[in-house]
């Protein structure tokens, strides 16, 4: 039976950024905006790789957090998911504290 995916989704009115992301957490149940900040962060530590490990943890998750600030102020992310990658900061600032000991 053939399904008219047309009616399942809202019409997409994108004429900004924002509504781009917007409408991309519309169809996807608010998850959009967190895959897209899961996979920028992966993309940072695997290019800052070339330094060691912690560093590019702890500089992925910073950039990540400063990107998950800005979609908390434009309104397309909820605080618990813009708050994992500050505590991620948090968490890999201390590992560098205890490590250079």
């Amino acid at each position: 039976m053939p399904v008219n995916a047309t009616s399942l989704y809202p019409n997409a009115n994108i004429t900004t950024f924002v509504k781009f992301f917007e409408y991309g957490n519309t169809v996807t149940g608010n998850s959009f905006t967190v895959g897209i900040l899961g996979a920028f962060w992966i993309m940072m530590f695997i290019a800052l790789k070339k330094f060691d490990t912690p560093s590019a943890f702890t500089t992925s998750s910073f950039i990540t957090a400063l990107v998950s600030i800005l979609f908390k102020v434009a309104g397309l992310l909820s605080e618990q998911f813009a708050l994992i990658p500050i505590v991620l900061v948090g968490f890999s600032v201390f590992l560098l504290f205890i490590k250079k000991d």
